[in-house]
C-alpha cells in the first residue's frame, strides 16, 4: 500500500478514523475458547468415566489440538486488545505509528498457529481411521494422506512463513532493510491444500463402505452416518469459506481494519477441525446420557411394533378396526376398507397363516 502524506491523513473525516469493527473478532475468539474447551471436557469425561483406555497418541493429538485452538483464539483477542485490530491503519499512522508494529507481530503469530492448528486435528481423525479400518488399501491411503498433511505443514507452516520475508523481522519492522514476497497470494492459496486434504479424508472410507454386503441405500446411510460422526464436512466448509474470504478483501490496503474478517475465519476453521476430531470419542458419553435420560425408552416405545395398532375384525361394521390386540382372521372385509381413528384406510389382506400384510 502507498503511504499517505500527513496532509492526506489529517483530511480524513473523524467518523472514518473512529470506525472500530473489533467486536466481531472478540466475540468469535471467546466463542472458540468456550466451545472447544467444553468439547474437550466432554472428550476427557467420555474416555475416563467409561474406562476407555486409549493409547497415548489419542490423548496427545486431541490435547495438543485443543491447546492450539485455544492459543489461536487468545491471539485473536490480543490482536485486538494489544495489536489494535479493528481500527483503520490511517488512524495509527496519524496517532500511534508504533501500534502497527505490534499488530504485525500478532498477525505473524496467527499465521504460524493457524498452520499447526489445522494440521493436528486432521492427524487425530486419520489416526482414528487407522484404528477402525483393516483394509490394506484404505490404510495405505490413510498413511499417504498423513504424510501429505505433514509435508504441507513443513512447507507452508515452516518454510514459507519463515522465508516469505527476508529477514523475518522485516515482516513487522519496516525500518530495517529487507523485502517480502507476495503475502496476499500466500494468505489466499494457503487454504487450497487444506481443502484437498479434507476431501481426501472424506473419501477414504468409501471403499470400505462400498464393499459391505448390504443394499445400496444402506451403504449411503452408513457412509452418511460415518461422516456425521467425524463431521469432516464441517472442516471442508470452513476451509472453503476462509479461502473465498481472502479473495473478497484486499487485506494489505488496510490490514488493521480488514483483518477482522480474515482472522475470524482463520480461528473458525481450526476450531471446526477440532470439533470434528473429538466427536467420535464422545460417543460413549453421549450413549450413556441417551440411556439414563430416558430418551431410549421414549424412542423405543415409538418404534415398538407392539405399541402400534393392529387390525382385527369388528362385527359392528363392515371392515376392520384398529386395536392393540392380536390379529384375527375371522370374517372377510367386503369393501377392503377399515375405519381407524375415524379415518378410512385400506383393509389389510389376510394370509393363510393367520397374519396380515
Amino acid at each position: 500500500m502507498t503511504t499517505p502524506t500527513l496532509e492526506q491523513l489529517q483530511a480524513l473525516p473523524p467518523e472514518y478514523l473512529a470506525e472500530d469493527s473489533s467486536k466481531k473478532l472478540i466475540d468469535t475468539s471467546i466463542a472458540f475458547i468456550v466451545v472447544p474447551t467444553f468439547i474437550f471436557m466432554l472428550f476427557c469425561a467420555s474416555r475416563t468415566l467409561h474406562n476407555k483406555k486409549d493409547p497415548w497418541d489419542v490423548w496427545i493429538l486431541v490435547s495438543f489440538s485443543w491447546a492450539c485452538v485455544v492459543a489461536l483464539s487468545l491471539v485473536g483477542i490480543f490482536t485486538v486488545t494489544i495489536g489494535g485490530a479493528g481500527r483503520h491503519i490511517e488512524y495509527y499512522m496519524l496517532n500511534d505509528p508504533p501500534q502497527i508494529k505490534k499488530y504485525l507481530k500478532f498477525q505473524t503469530a496467527t499465521e504460524f498457529l493457524y498452520c499447526v492448528s489445522t494440521t493436528v486435528p486432521k492427524l487425530a481423525i486419520l489416526n482414528l481411521y487407522l484404528k477402525i479400518f483393516n483394509d490394506s488399501l484404505v490404510r495405505k491411503l490413510t498413511w499417504a494422506v498423513i504424510i501429505a498433511i505433514f509435508l504441507q505443514w513443513i512447507s507452508m507452516g515452516v518454510v514459507v512463513w519463515a522465508t516469505i520475508c527476508r529477514p523475518l523481522a522485516f515482516k513487522w519492522d519496516k525500518s530495517i532493510d529487507g523485502h517480502c514476497s507476495d503475502l496476499l497470494a500466500a494468505y489466499r492459496y494457503n487454504s487450497i491444500p487444506n481443502v484437498l486434504t479434507d476431501l481426501a479424508i472424506l473419501l477414504i472410507p468409501i471403499k470400505t463402505v462400498r464393499n459391505l454386503h448390504v443394499p445400496k441405500a444402506q451403504k449411503i446411510g452408513i457412509f452418511s452416518l460415518f461422516q456425521l460422526l467425524t463431521n469432516n464436512l464441517r472442516g471442508i466448509v470452513a476451509a472453503i469459506i476462509r479461502f473465498v474470504g481472502f479473495f473478497n478483501v484486499e487485506l494489505l490496503t488496510d490490514p488493521t481494519y480488514l483483518c477482522i474478517e480474515t482472522v475470524l475465519l482463520t480461528i473458525v476453521e481450526p476450531g471446526a477441525y477440532f470439533i470434528c476430531c473429538c466427536l467420535p470419542y464422545i460417543r460413549p458419553l453421549a450413549y450413556n446420557v441417551y440411556q439414563k435420560t430416558g430418551l431410549s425408552a421414549v424412542i423405543g416405545r415409538s418404534t415398538d411394533p407392539a405399541s402400534k395398532p393392529s387390525f382385527v375384525h369388528d362385527p359392528s361394521h363392515t371392515g376392520y378396526s384398529a386395536n392393540s390386540g392380536k390379529v384375527s382372521t375371522a370374517g372377510v372385509c367386503a369393501d377392503r376398507q377399515a375405519v381407524v381413528g375415524g379415518a378410512v384406510v385400506p383393509c389389510p389382506r389376510s394370509k393363510p397363516n393367520g397374519f396380515v400384510s
